[in-house]
């Protein structure tokens, strides 16, 4: 931010981040022990000191925070989409297994899924705040 700042630009941030836990794709060593960042702390703390610590670091380095979407988890369950495609494949208990990915890796198949489908709805939710 700040040094799009310092060349003139005006700098408006938008952020989504989830607090919760989640199943990754696979685990590797980067994934298998995720800590929470050095500048909230060594515990966890509730949203509103989350909040404001990023709101006083970007407007420290001289940007605006547009949107932040901080959320335990992304919902992907009422999504319409997700309903239309299990009535379409019959995909079972689970309509993530088929969905939107094939997966080739060594991890789950739905929790890869959920994952990329939780990525874009953040960011569908940011470009809607955008709008």
């Amino acid at each position: 931010i700040q040094p799009l700042v310092q060349k003139g630009h005006s700098v408006d941030y938008y952020l989504a981040l989830s607090t919760g836990e989640h199943t990754p794709w696979r685990v590797t060593e980067a994934t298998a022990h995720l800590t929470l960042d050095p500048i909230f702390g060594s515990k966890p703390h509730a949203q509103e000191h989350i909040v404001h610590t990023i709101e006083q670091s970007i407007s420290q380095a001289g940007g605006t925070l547009r949107c932040l979407a901080l959320r335990e988890a992304v919902k992907l369950d009422d999504t319409r989409l997700i309903h239309a495609l299990d009535a379409r494949t019959h995909a079972g208990p689970d309509p993530f297994a088929n969905f939107p990915i094939m997966s080739h890796g060594n991890g789950s198949v739905s929790s890869a899924n959920r994952n990329f489908l939780s990525v874009y709805k953040a960011l569908e939710e940011l470009w809607d705040a955008a709008e």
